[in-house]
C-alpha cells in the first residue's frame, strides 16, 4: 500500500446463526475505475471459522474480471472458488475486485469478521522485496489459469494480470519478448 494509506471502508461483518440465507457473491468498490492503482482490503476473523459457521466464499483469480458489485451474485458454485475457514486471529489481504461472500451460518455461534478497505495515497510500483522480481515463477505464476476460466476469455485474464503486473512492477515491457508463452507476435515480429 505504501506510506499513509487512507480508510475508504471498514465494517463488522456479522452473520447469524441459522440465519438460512448465504450474501451474494459479489465484488466490492467497483465503481472505482482507477487502472494505475486498487484499494487493499484486510478481512480480520477474531474467532475460528469453522465449515459449519460458513466461512467467505472467494473466487481466486477474479479481482481483474469487472462487473458491476452484486452481477454475481447469480453465480453459484464456481470450479475453483475456496470457502475460507480458519483459525481465529487469521488476516487476509485482497484485491477490491476479487468476487467473495459470506456464506450462510449453519451453526448456533454467531460469525464475526472485520473488513478494512485501504485507498493506496502513492504509486503502487514495487512496494515489496523485489529480491524475486525476475524468478521464472513470476512468468509461471501469471499464466496460471483457473479452472472457472471460459476457454475464449480466459486469455483476457491473464492479459488483464500482466496489465498489472508492469504496473506494480514498474516494467512496461514485461512480458513484450519473443519466445514467450503468452507473448502474440506482431506482423513485424513474424517477418523479421
Amino acid at each position: 500500500m505504501g506510506t499513509d494509506p487512507t480508510v475508504d471502508h471498514h465494517h463488522v461483518h456479522t452473520r447469524d446463526p441459522r440465519e438460512g440465507s448465504a450474501q451474494p457473491l459479489h465484488a466490492d468498490a467497483l465503481i472505482d475505475l482507477r487502472t494505475d492503482a486498487f484499494d487493499v482490503q484486510l478481512m480480520y476473523y477474531p474467532q475460528a471459522v469453522t465449515a459449519d459457521m460458513g466461512g467467505t466464499l472467494i473466487v481466486p483469480g477474479s479481482h481483474l474480471r469487472r462487473t458491476n458489485e452484486t452481477d454475481t451474485g447469480r453465480y453459484q458454485n464456481l470450479r475453483g472458488q475456496t470457502r475460507l475457514t480458519c483459525p481465529a486471529g487469521t488476516v487476509v489481504l485482497l484485491h477490491h475486485g476479487i468476487w467473495h461472500g459470506g456464506r450462510r451460518n449453519d451453526s448456533d455461534t454467531v460469525r464475526h469478521m472485520y473488513k478494512i478497505r485501504f485507498n493506496p495515497t502513492v504509486p503502487q510500483v514495487r512496494l515489496w522485496d523485489t529480491g524475486d522480481l525476475h524468478d521464472p515463477a513470476v512468468r509461471e505464476e501469471l499464466g496460471h489459469v483457473f479452472p472457472w476460466y471460459e476457454q475464449a476469455t480466459g486469455r483476457l485474464e491473464i492479459h488483464n494480470r500482466i496489465r498489472l503486473w508492469r504496473l506494480l512492477s514498474g516494467d512496461p515491457d514485461f512480458d513484450r519478448v519473443l519466445g514467450h508463452p503468452h507473448h502474440q507476435p506482431t506482423g513485424t515480429e513474424r517477418s523479421a
